[in-house]
């Protein structure tokens, strides 16, 4: 699993409820590297102080850097964006280096 935090997050219309009730909320997210592809990665938002967030990705993806944006969504639903402020550590520096060229090639089939 992959993490990242972000800074405030700015909700379109508001904070999704089961994000304030149980603190954790699933859907799906997109960052600058995907921007122009229909592809979301999906994602669970834990609330972490203030507005900002923890976002834990289900699969490793490439490129995700500090400053971009994350942008999620219910569905077709855009809920809101926030600008992610640090990354979590990558497969390589978990020691994943073995799995990596699986990984793209799987990255590659999914496009």
């Amino acid at each position: 699993m992959q993490t990242l935090f972000t800074e405030e997050c700015h909700w379109i219309n508001r904070t999704p409820r089961q994000l304030i009730t149980d603190q954790m909320f699933d859907c799906e997210m997109k960052y600058q590297h995907v921007q122009y592809s229909d592809r979301k990665i999906m994602c669970t938002l834990t609330l972490s102080g203030g507005n900002s967030l923890i976002v834990s990705l289900d699969k490793p993806v490439r490129a995700i850097t500090a400053g971009q944006y994350a942008v999620f969504y219910d569905g077709d639903v855009c809920l809101g964006s926030a600008k992610i402020r640090r990354v979590g550590p990558s497969m390589y520096t978990m020691g994943e280096r073995n799995r990596l060229p699986q990984y793209l090639d799987q990255q590659i089939t999914d496009s």
